[in-house]
This record gives C-alpha cells, structure tokens and sequence, in this order.
C-alpha cells in the first residue's frame, strides 16, 4: 500500500488527523449530519466502508449506534480493511467481527471495548485470540479499555477536577451534576 487512506466514523475524527497526516493518510468522516469543516472529506457510512482501508470507530452508543457494526456494515467494508473501536463496546457485534475477520473482509481489528465488560471470555473470538489461534494471528488487538490512559488525559481529568471544584466553591453550581434518588432504597 503506497498510500493509506485512513476513515474514522464520528464527531471527533480530526483528534486523529495530526497523526494520521504525518503517515500520509487520507482522513474522511461520516456523521449524522456533516460539518462545514468535512467538506471535501465528508461520505456518506455505505460510501465510507466502502472505501476505507480503515474505519476507526469515535461515536457515542446511541439507539441509533448500537449494533451499528452488524453482518451488513462489515460485509459493506473495503476487503481486508482494519477496523478499530475505541469508542462503546456495543457498537460493534462481536459475532460479526469474529466472521469478518474468518472470512477475510476484516484484515484485523482493535479492540479497545467489547459489547460486555469484563468480556465474555467463553465468546468464541475471544477464546481463539486466547488461544492463540493461528488464523487470529497479528490480526485481533484486545485491550482493556484503556485508549484514554495517556499523560495529556490523565492531565486533562485533573484539569477538569480542578475547574468544577473552583465552579462550585465560586458559583455554587456544577458543569455536570449527577442527582441520586435518594428515595429508592438500594
């Protein structure tokens, strides 16, 4: 491949693109509604997997993602395409992975989240990438949900920390506050 076009699927795939520009990549994106920012870079999802050599997942787990990436969107994906979920578990179908990469649509895949945490380690694709298997090999990278865990976010939570505690003791209020029914027993 003289040139990989990379594709991320959701709102945020510019993150992305800094790093993905300095290997030469292409950088395209699909959303609900494209932004004026895309334009040019913009498809639509079928366009997309069609197209891509690799879709790497950015988008919340909404009624309309879940199960997003079933038996048609990996069958829909460019042949031998590595697709990569940083995102929910539950946008993805385990099964179809697992037949996307037997049957060779899915060149390989990374895993950061799976549909069920802690996994389902009897599934049959996580028990042959346990195992060892020699059709998963250099092909299936699982981890365990930690694509955040860098210096800039850990310093970003403590940034984040700091600036709600100074809102509240300033303003009496919280960016993001949680209520509990208290009513309920638990």
């Amino acid at each position: 491949v003289d040139q990989l076009e990379a594709r991320c699927l959701g709102p945020e795939p510019a993150l992305l693109a800094p790093e993905l520009a300095a290997m030469g990549c292409t950088l395209l994106s699909t959303a609900r509604a494209p932004k004026p920012e895309a334009e040019g870079h913009y498809r639509d999802l079928d366009a997309l997997l069609a197209e891509s050599d690799v879709v790497s997942i950015h988008c919340p787990m909404t009624n309309e993602t879940t199960g997003l990436f079933d038996d048609t969107a990996i069958a829909a994906l460019k042949p031998g395409a590595l697709l990569v979920n940083t995102a929910r578990g539950g946008i993805t179908d385990l099964d179809a992975i697992e037949r996307g990469l037997r049957s060779g649509r899915i060149g390989a895949a990374g895993l950061d989240v799976l549909p069920q945490e802690p996994p389902d380690l009897a599934h049959p694709l996580l028990k042959a990438w346990r195992a060892k298997e020699a059709w998963l090999e250099g092909r299936l990278v699982v981890t365990p949900h930690a694509a955040f865990f860098t210096p800039e976010s850990l310093a970003d939570m403590r940034r984040l920390a700091a600036l709600t505690v100074h809102q509240f003791l300033t303003e009496g209020t919280l960016r993001a506050p949680v209520t509990v029914d208290t009513t309920r027993p638990r």
